[in-house]
């Protein structure tokens, strides 16, 4: 079995012809079209798994699959020292005059689609969580308290809510858990709108009491006392 988190050999960097870049950067450079090509879930576990970035350590890693066996893109997490955590993009496409597609350090161009998508496809009557971030996403779907859910979250940090496709909330009970500061709140009021402009049946947003510490999240321990204190409104 292939191990998508070892180094690249020398022959593997060669062939995927890596551009450099992150998420930020995908912005900044010369206007380019760039056509994304989703390959198979068996060519994705070639994907580059960088262990560092920009002389950072890379800390999550997280693929983002259609639902009909294709990888549509990768993100990534990584931590400068003294400095906010960053997040890159890994695309497989092609740039304007390219023959051939390859691995790009370059955000995919919106709608993206969302996060778990397999499972929110698949769990079509369950009610929707939707968390701030794809480490948030992973421990809720694993977490006893939301077994009964789909779990989902948008690529892009708290700011790229806009980007993503949303039409799978479509006739859908939708619960937001925002992380607990500005920027949570601001992005599940985001998604609140973009949910009932995609066709969700009802949406909520979750209000954590007030002993929750600024910047907690649903990926943290729970603070106590515990979780019978935390109620729904509606978005």
């Amino acid at each position: 079995m292939t191990d998508i988190f070892r180094p690249l050999t020398d022959e593997e960097k060669r062939g995927h012809r890596l551009v450099g870049g992150s998420c930020l950067d995908a912005h900044r450079k010369p206007p380019m079209h760039f056509t994304p090509v989703p390959v198979s879930l068996e060519h994705s576990a070639a994907i580059p798994h960088p262990r560092t970035y920009k002389q950072a350590p890379v800390t999550g890693f997280y693929c983002y699959d259609d639902g009909d066996g294709l990888t549509g893109f990768a993100t990534f997490r990584y931590d400068p020292p003294n400095a906010r955590k960053q997040f890159g993009w890994l695309t497989y496409g092609k740039l304007e005059g390219e023959d051939l597609p390859r691995w790009h350090f370059r955000a995919p161009p919106p709608p993206r689609m969302l996060y778990n998508l397999p499972d929110l496809l698949g769990k079509a009557d369950a009610p929707v969580l939707v968390v701030e971030g794809e480490k948030a996403a992973n421990k809720a779907a694993l977490a006893a308290s939301w077994q009964g859910y789909a779990v989902t979250t948008s690529s892009g940090g708290a700011e790229g809510a806009h980007k993503s496709d949303w039409s799978p909330l479509a006739g859908r009970e939708v619960l937001i858990a925002p992380d607990n500061d500005i920027a949570g709140q601001a992005y599940a009021h985001a998604v609140a709108e973009l949910a009932r402009q995609a066709g969700a049946l009802t949406v909520q947003i979750i209000r954590w009491p007030d002993y929750f510490p600024k910047g907690w999240d649903i990926a943290d321990a729970l603070p106590v006392p515990e979780q019978k204190h935390v109620t729904g409104r509606a978005a």
